[in-house]
């Protein structure tokens, strides 16, 4: 089965040397810096806190608007089994073959890295049990479902197997204001309504930093033992 692997790296990161460019499965895009204010002309599609700032608001909407941007162009060019990655990530290629295998009957958008919690926030550090002891033994090797009220916190690895997965996306991820449900990624996605979500163990992608874009900890304990596996 062919497959694509897409790189959100922006012009300026120096994470770029990171990649392989001349890999013909690997495609960089560009993407929006956490500092363009040409992102300003696309505050009207979010909505903030109160208390968040210039320098809050812009990196979430350049992650934010890479990712909208890589579902359109999967959606326009009807692409198929592709990997959306972020520039922080790593992939381990020796599971792909497998991993395509694994998926091929799967409708919905399956997750290839990235940590679990609860829907409500207020439940991550006060719910018991803990959300690692809660998932551990539900996950069996291979393709999982994600129940209802689990998210999966981080994107910088998901799997796009057929583009109208993201197009059913990109068509319910504003609320009735018309705003995105979310003005984070991931928050967003696991928002969407009656959208299959599923999550691949063990994970393919792993965060291959200290902290997120956001500036948190992947050793938050409100994230589990750790950010680069499932916990």
């Amino acid at each position: 089965m062919d497959y694509k692997i897409f790189v959100l790296c922006p012009e300026q990161s120096n994470r770029s040397s990171r990649w392989d460019w001349s890999n013909p499965k690997i495609y960089r895009e560009l993407g929006y810096w956490k500092t363009d204010l040409e992102l300003m002309d696309k505050l009207p599609n979010y909505k903030f806190m109160p208390s968040c700032n210039i320098r809050t608001k812009l990196p979430r909407m350049a992650c934010s608007e890479g990712h909208f941007n890589m579902l359109r162009k999967i959606e326009k060019e009807k692409l198929t089994n592709v990997f959306i990655l972020e520039d922080d990530s790593v992939i381990d290629y020796s599971k792909i073959d497998k991993f395509l295998e694994d998926i091929k009957d799967i409708d919905g958008l399956i997750y290839t890295g990235g940590a679990f919690n609860y829907s409500k926030i207020k439940d991550w550090s006060n719910r018991k049990p803990h959300i690692s002891e809660y998932m551990e033994g539900k996950s069996i090797e291979g393709i999982n479902k994600v129940d209802k009220d689990i998210w999966v916190c981080g994107t910088f690895g998901f799997f796009i197997k057929d583009y109208k997965i993201a197009e059913y996306i990109l068509g319910n991820c504003k609320g009735k204001t018309g705003k995105y449900l979310s003005s984070l990624t991931d928050v967003m996605l696991n928002k969407i309504p009656n959208l299959n979500r599923y999550y691949y163990y063990p994970s393919l992608v792993e965060c291959a930093i200290n902290t997120t874009s956001s500036n948190i900890s992947i050793k938050d304990p409100h994230f589990g033992k750790s950010f680069k596996n499932y916990v």
